[in-house]
């Protein structure tokens, strides 16, 4: 009895590092589909979200022509899986280029909600100064005159927005998050959602060639 314990317990933990070297291998391969080329670093959310799958395959006309066209993936085992996906750590695993934070503090210039905050022209420096140190990433603070029309509250806004864009650190201006990978029993497929917050999702189904994961196809994407 001791050794079929002893004997699943052992298999539980190969099958579990088989796993994770597999999600970190794909990773490192799946950030480079959506990360710009002159990004010398990332900015990661330190932890997965679950792929809502059954969402993923409602309605999708790419994911048919795909499972029409490779007979070999199977989409029962990635269901099947998906009912006890748990959210993972990136602590955990290796991941090449990342800077890891969590979402609170992830800087999140890359958004299509844009805080205008006006205020009096003759506030103070020291306010001021506390303002725009206290400001969230996708705020600015713009300073008006009373009698300002509308046109030139725009025009002093854009010049906010242009002062931010041009003091912004180039991998700060956009962050990602990565589903937990989805993998089929023999590990030949996976499938991952990456997103580029505040922009664009797209999921994907990697396919393992020569013992090397390849971005196989796009079944899905939408614009945030």
């Amino acid at each position: 009895m001791k050794k079929l314990i002893l004997l699943i317990f052992l298999s539980y933990s190969i099958f579990s590092f088989s796993q994770n070297s597999e999600i970190e291998k794909l990773v490192n391969v799946a950030y480079k589909t959506i990360v710009p080329k002159n990004f010398k670093y990332y900015n990661l959310i330190d932890s997965s979200f679950i792929l809502d799958l059954k969402r993923t395959i409602s309605c999708n006309p790419q994911l048919e022509k795909f499972i029409q066209a490779n007979p070999d993936f199977k989409l029962s085992e990635f269901l099947s899986s998906s009912n006890s996906l748990d959210r993972i750590s990136w602590y955990n695993y290796k991941i090449e280029g990342a800077n890891l934070y969590s979402y609170n503090d992830i800087p999140k210039f890359a958004t299509h909600l844009q805080i205008v905050n006006l205020i009096p022209f003759k506030t103070s420096k020291s306010v001021l100064d506390s303002l725009n140190h206290n400001k969230k990433h996708n705020e600015v603070i713009v300073p008006v005159k009373r009698w300002w029309s509308k046109s030139r509250i725009e025009k002093e806004t854009k010049k906010k927005w242009d002062e931010r864009d041009e003091s912004t650190i180039l991998e700060n201006k956009k962050y990602f998050k990565f589903s937990t990978p989805i993998f089929s029993l023999d590990f030949r497929y996976a499938i991952i959602e990456l997103i580029t917050g505040g922009e664009t999702s797209t999921t994907y189904v990697f396919k393992k060639v020569d013992n090397n994961w390849i971005p196989f196809s796009v079944i899905d994407g939408y614009v945030h």
